[in-house]
């Protein structure tokens, strides 16, 4: 609750935490071990909504320590997706739920996130964003498909962004893609499926 209000005691507290966790996620190549884990340490549920709060709080905006703060919980996020349990997803039976739901709240903050000023943390900061959307993007099972959401076209680089099927080029080889806002579906979101595209 101080991280929210802006005051340092609480940002003092939490970075090494941050960084212990950013680490240890690197490092762990264990995805039994490691999955249960997350779910123990609230991961990624609680540096995803950590990251919520602070883009709705210009309290901890305005602090000296926001963009080490900010830095460090993108890492954690990026790191949490780059865990291979991501990739089998078969540890538990509420683990496609967990994955849906951090990606489409990460997807949701990415575009404000990207179109920050520039300083010295965000460089790093937008390369931890962009590597952990690649991350979602290589995680998505077929059964899954992202629709870019519009501000995609303004916050990345043309030459870095696939636009329309990332997640759904999966499908292209079985006939038909979805394009970006086809058959009504909501932009920004991994979307699962009933049934295949055929």
């Amino acid at each position: 609750m101080s991280i929210l209000k802006g005051v340092l005691e609480g940002a003092s507290r939490i970075l090494p935490a941050l960084r212990v966790l950013s680490s240890l996620l690197s490092a762990c190549g264990d995805s039994v071990l490691l999955y249960p884990f997350c779910r123990e340490a609230g991961l990624p549920g609680l540096p995803l909504s950590l990251l919520k709060h602070s883009q709705e709080h210009s309290a901890i905006q305005q602090q000296c320590w926001y963009g080490t703060f900010l830095r460090d919980l993108i890492s954690v996020i990026q790191a949490y997706f780059a865990c291979t349990f991501n990739l089998e997803r078969n540890h538990t039976g509420d683990s496609l739920q967990v994955f849906q739901e951090a990606s489409n709240l990460f997807l949701d903050l990415l575009g404000k996130l990207l179109a920050q000023p520039d300083d010295s943390e965000q460089i790093l900061r937008r390369d931890s964003l962009m590597v952990a959307y690649s991350h979602i993007l290589a995680s998505v099972s077929p059964v899954f498909i992202f629709i870019p959401p519009p501000s995609f076209d303004q916050a990345y680089p043309q030459q870095t962004l696939v636009k329309s099927q990332p997640c759904g080029i999966c499908h292209v080889s079985k006939g038909k893609s979805l394009s970006s806002g086809s058959q009504g579906l909501p932009s920004g979101r991994v979307i699962k499926l009933s049934r295949m595209p055929v």
